[in-house]
């Protein structure tokens, strides 16, 4: 029931969530966020919603768990002789960022955050950094975005670009190579379609 003079809460309403990072890992989420022309909030929140289901992930992190819990229906047995979670940076050296889950994700992150015997925020910073460590999920990431952006013709020129500059080694993501393209074309796009076809119709063919 909500009395008079209250704001009704949707029961859909989201959680903030603001973790402190160090520089080199704020600085690479808003590169991601530029290179793929999408909100930083978008962004943050897809990392960290791939770092709470990533039984790698989640393996990794559990090295320093305190308490005993059950994540994505494994268990987790914590120790309180495990290694403790403390602030990594010191100050100068980090920055808060902020983006908003949903009420049934954010009681992940308070059973990361209980199982670490930290606060809301460390647990998240912790689980971006496993993220960022995972090179495959943040190619896939921008493969993902670019095949949802560009029509077929042009995903094959960015194919065979990326062929080409790997020359039959696989030493290039798609992630270094959007990030070369926004380089490259050196002038802000609306759309990544837009951003694409000036890198390939100006700058590649034009090679």
């Amino acid at each position: 029931m909500v009395t008079k003079g209250q704001r009704k809460v949707r029961s859909d309403a989201k959680k903030d969530v603001k973790p402190i990072l160090p520089i080199h890992l704020k600085d690479a989420i808003y590169r991601l966020s530029y290179i793929t022309n999408t909100p930083i909030m978008h962004v943050s929140e897809q990392l960290f919603l791939h770092s709470i289901s990533d039984i790698k992930i989640n393996e990794a992190v559990s090295v320093y768990f305190q308490r005993e819990v059950r994540i994505n229906n494994t268990l987790h047995r914590g120790s309180l002789s495990n290694r403790t979670v403390t602030k990594r940076t010191k100050q100068g050296q980090s920055e808060r960022i902020h983006f908003r889950v949903t009420k049934e994700t954010y009681e992940i992150l308070a059973v990361f955050a209980y199982a670490l015997s930290c606060s809301h925020a460390r647990a998240c910073a912790m689980l971006l950094e496993e993220c960022f460590r995972d090179a495959d999920f943040i190619s896939n990431y921008v493969e993902k975005h670019l095949e949802n952006n560009l029509n077929n013709s042009r995903m094959k020129e960015l194919r065979e670009f990326m062929r080409y500059v790997n020359n039959g080694e696989d030493v290039h993501s798609w992630a270094s190579l959007l990030s070369y393209i926004t380089d490259e074309v050196k002038k802000p796009f609306n759309a990544t379609k837009d951003l694409v076809n000036e890198f390939i119709i100006h700058h590649w063919k034009n090679d």
